[in-house]
């Protein structure tokens, strides 16, 4: 479990800056995000929360501790990944 814990701040680290200067991404931590219809982002992560669908993600779809949800209308150009969920489309 630490080791776990130890990844996911590592990865948190590396993405935190990139989230401060893209603002076409879309992450949380400790919350889920939801990219809604009509939106368009880069990346959407979230850490410790669900991953919602309903617009465009140009890159991937991630979640950490949650699921990734693809509603009818999502799209998505790059991987759709869970680490701990599932992925519901």
């Amino acid at each position: 479990m630490k080791r776990l814990v130890s990844i996911l701040s590592l990865l948190a680290l590396l993405l935190a800056p990139s989230a401060a200067f893209a603002q076409s991404d879309l992450v949380a931590f400790g919350n889920g995000v939801h990219v809604r219809a009509g939106h368009v982002v880069r990346d959407a992560v979230s850490f410790g929360g669900d991953t919602v669908v309903e617009g465009t993600v140009t890159g991937d779809a991630v979640s950490f501790g949650g699921s990734v949800i693809l509603h009818e209308d999502a799209a998505v150009s790059g991987d759709v990944t869970s680490f701990g969920g599932t992925v519901v489309d």
